[in-house]
């Protein structure tokens, strides 16, 4: 390339253009000199100029411009004896096709041609564009071939080629599934598992990582023994070529490949196999600190972080000593300012707190997880979000749950709603006094009442209303005064208004001024949703019956939604305007009544609790005393 001046007095010229209209002209000026050459057919094209003129349109290419002629010139070169051209041809296959492209079916013989050639140098460029192309075609036609190449004998003795075969492979199982049926490699991986070279290994690990989420461990059992080997042999033994040692580290790239695929095995049952492996973690957990090497921090730090991951996969099977030395250190490192390590240290331990016997241990860092909820990063505030969801227990849920609803009032869209989610999750969870319960779900509609779905407020609904044949008055009152004190505010959220509606048409025996309630009401209705409008009236229908004084004012406003265009509304405004009228008194006391407490059983059917049972069975924690199985609740506002 570099003996070609064309192409280098073109780059030049690019190089030197002062403004893009400058440099659009000199790519236009160049793209009909070659689109004139492709296409004069009256004069052959060396070899040459043929190479040369690929490779400015491969620039062009580069440089963002549709070079949509000359491709088939270029790939045919792929056919070339000459390795400068086969070179170039491969190259403008892998940077100007795509899987879908209609001229790759015109190169698949000659890509097979190269990839069962005894030429290395010509298996190595087939396997890298295969690789890159990948694709369904390329998968169909070429599939068993790199199949084939990878049990071949003869490419067994050229780890260069073997190690471009196993990554090649990896590139087209990741597009086909059904390409490698289980166990068909177990025991050639195995065989290269038993060789000492590291790229030979590194290949292996990327392509076990793809296999055994959908194998499963089992064909790859006897892969294991060697993987926890390799590890020792690095971690502990150090056993590598200086050429492989980075910042004094052995390997980091395949310690942290092998770290990964031992999280896709269970723990193992041989003694040995388990105490090399406890050693290893052991070395890298205490070995591992902050230095003033940024290079150095990030390999061994990426190395910790995969041996805490391990270790949390294993769960009960390690030893709660190094789960707290675990903890211990990530404490140390989400109080780093490094962003990034923050974030992964962040991440690892709300991984670390799924455990049940790990929370305590990281609870302790309560303090440090706070102050990143408060960091201006969105996405640490979401993994600090994480811990604290992880970490919260019944001794310090309120402290939490109040951190939480006090980030709510400053914090990005982007999080509000996963905010609300994990707080209701939480008060519902840990929650001893329903009146605090009642407290933070109301404080969730003041400060972000568009996130707060209707599985939440509904669900405060059902435990105010009561289950069985004890009803709460005395939460009863709280909520229903709540309610009423929310409704004061200049600016109430519409499903704040439908929670008050509820409470308050329910429970309209603890007002002590209804007249002031409506009034409070019909400040906020005409801003209202048709939805939040439909329940306003039913309470509005439960007010007028309770108190026989507001029919005058009810009348009217039923009388005036009679000819609303929404039919769910007028509906209701038709009927309670009726129900308003003298002749219907006696129909009035048989359709209004107050709402039954709710059955036992319909403790199990809320989504609510749904969210935290399915969050338990992952914890393996039971749920609390407002925490039962269930089903979703669908309401219907007819009812309400």
């Amino acid at each position: 390339m570099s003996n070609m001046r064309g192409l280098t007095i073109f780059i030049a010229d690019i190089k030197n253009c002062q403004t893009k209209d400058a440099e659009e002209k000199r790519v236009l000026k160049e793209m009909a000199k070659i689109r004139e050459k492709f296409s004069n057919t009256r004069k052959a094209i060396s070899g040459y100029d043929r190479k040369k003129y690929v490779w400015k349109l491969l620039y062009i290419h580069m440089l963002g411009y549709d070079a949509d002629f000359g491709h088939l010139e270029a790939i045919n070169m792929i056919c070339s004896p000459r390795y400068s051209e086969k070179y170039t041809g491969y190259m403008a296959a892998s940077l100007l096709l795509t899987a879908t492209s209609p001229l790759l079916e015109q190169v698949i013989n000659a890509i097979r041609n190269d990839l069962l050639s005894p030429d290395p140098v010509n298996q190595s460029l087939a396997l890298a564009t295969v690789a890159n192309i990948a694709g369904k075609l390329i998968v169909d036609e070429l599939g068993k071939d790199i199949l084939g190449l990878f049990h071949n004998e003869t490419v067994r003795m050229q780890p260069d080629i073997l190690k471009k075969v196993i990554s090649c492979l990896t590139r087209l199982y990741k597009q086909e599934k059904t390409l490698i049926p289980s166990g068909l490699v177990s025991v050639r991986i195995a065989e290269i598992l038993e060789t000492k070279m590291v790229g030979l290994i590194l290949a292996a690990c990327g392509l076990l990582l793809n296999l055994i989420p959908g194998h499963g461990y089992d064909p790859y059992k006897q892969c294991y023994p060697r993987i926890v080997s390799h590890l020792y042999r690095l971690v502990v033994g150090k056993e590598v070529s200086t050429d492989y040692m980075y910042y004094q580290t052995a390997c980091p790239w395949l310690q942290i490949k092998l770290l990964k695929v031992l999280q896709l095995f269970p723990y193992p049952l041989d003694p040995r196999l388990s105490q090399d492996l406890i050693d290893s973690l052991q070395r890298i957990i205490s070995t591992t600190d902050v230095t003033r090497s940024i290079n150095k921090n990030n390999t061994d730090h990426s190395i910790l972080f995969e041996a805490i991951n391990l270790i949390i996969h294993y769960k009960d099977s390690i030893s709660q000593s190094m789960r707290s030395q675990a903890a211990v250190l990530l404490g140390k490192f989400i109080s780093v300012k490094e962003p990034n390590i923050r974030y992964i240290g962040l991440e690892t331990m709300a991984k670390l707190g799924e455990h049940p016997d790990s929370r305590d241990m990281i609870s302790r860092h309560q303090a440090t997880v706070l102050i990143s909820l408060r960091d201006p990063d969105i996405s640490i505030k979401k993994r600090a979000l994480d811990v604290l969801f992880g970490m919260c227990n019944s001794s310090n849920s309120v402290s939490i749950i109040e951190e939480l609803l006090g980030s709510l009032k400053e914090a990005d869209f982007n999080i509000k709603e996963d905010i609300v989610q994990k707080t209701a999750l939480l008060a519902e969870k840990f929650s001893t006094d329903l009146k605090w319960y009642t407290d933070v779900i109301i404080q969730l509609m003041t400060y972000a009442g568009d996130y707060v779905s209707n599985d939440i407020w509904f669900r405060l609904v059902q435990v105010v209303t009561g289950f069985g044949d004890s009803p709460n008055t005395v939460l009863q009152e709280y909520a229903v005064g709540k309610a009423v004190a929310a409704l004061v505010l200049a600016h109430v959220h519409d499903n704040m208004i439908k929670l008050a509606s509820v409470l308050i048409g329910e429970f309209s025996n603890y007002l002590t001024d209804p007249t002031g309630v409506f009034e409070n009401f019909q400040k906020h209705f005409p801003h209202c949703s048709v939805e939040t409008k439909c329940m306003v009236l039913s309470c509005y229908m439960k007010l007028t019956h309770a108190y026989p004084s507001l029919v005058n004012v009810t009348f009217g406003i039923f009388e005036h939604h009679t000819y609303h265009v929404n039919p769910d509304l007028q509906q209701r405004a038709i009927e309670y305007y009726n129900l308003c009228s003298e002749n219907f008194e006696e129909m009035r006391n048989a359709v209004v009544f107050a709402l039954p407490t709710y059955n036992e059983d319909v403790q199990k059917q809320n989504m609510l609790i749904q969210k935290i049972v399915s969050y338990e069975t992952q914890t393996e924690e039971k749920p609390t005393v407002l925490a039962a199985k269930s089903e979703p609740v669908t309401v219907d506002l007819l009812d309400l």
